[in-house]
């Protein structure tokens, strides 16, 4: 079947997800799956920030410190699995990542150039979310910050962007939805081709 809406189905499900839960902050963290250089996989979980405007690519953010930057240079294909308890729905999206860092230039989309949506992200982050990017490397040894350098990170942190923030836009081409709520399960494949979403339900 060919899904010639504007927003895929599978998007429209995730929404009404977000929607219904609200008040489950739970509900926005989603497992994202790369490949190290030595092909193993990694997973950890990442807090789901948006759609990036009229499409169906999701945001994330990161540290370009953090091990997942050079895994996602070694390999840009990942996976996404986001669960939604209150539905039942699992969702594993299949897509490239795309880094948006200070250094970015391209842009990403008609409305937005790259600068301006890490800017617009960056100035929505709570004051102690921004002070973690002036924090030493992640996985680097840890020290104990006294209580001075907490409040200059912090000083720091709503002043100036951080050169270690980044965004990661998930560009999504694959999508597989199963539904544990009805009996038998339903389980419905989407699929990018030639910008346009074409889905079929197959056996769960």
């Amino acid at each position: 079947m060919n899904d010639q809406l504007a927003i895929p189905k599978w998007k429209d499900s995730i929404l009404s997800n977000l929607q219904r839960s609200s008040n489950s902050p739970e509900s926005r963290y989603l497992q994202l799956a790369t490949v190290d250089s030595q092909n193993r996989p990694a997973v950890r979980t990442l807090v789901f920030r948006d759609f990036l405007e009229n499409s169906a690519d999701i945001i994330m953010h990161t540290d370009l410190r953090s091990h997942k930057v050079s895994e996602i240079a070694h390999q840009s294909r990942g996976q996404i699995c986001w669960y939604f308890s209150l539905s039942r729905e699992q969702f594993r999206l299949d897509g490239s990542i795309e880094l948006i860092s200070k250094s970015s230039s391209k842009n990403i989309s008609t409305d937005y150039d790259c600068q301006q949506l890490r800017e617009d992200h960056w100035r929505r982050l709570s004051a102690p979310a921004k002070a973690g990017y002036f924090w030493a490397a992640p996985g680097s040894h840890y020290q104990t910050n006294n209580e001075s350098d907490n409040q200059t990170q912090t000083k720091a942190a709503n002043e100036t962007i951080s050169e270690h923030f980044a965004l990661l836009i998930f560009h999504i081409d694959h999508v597989d939805q199963l539904q544990l709520t009805p009996s038998p399960h339903q389980r419905t494949v989407f699929t990018l081709q030639d910008g346009h979403w074409h889905h079929s339900r197959i056996n769960p």
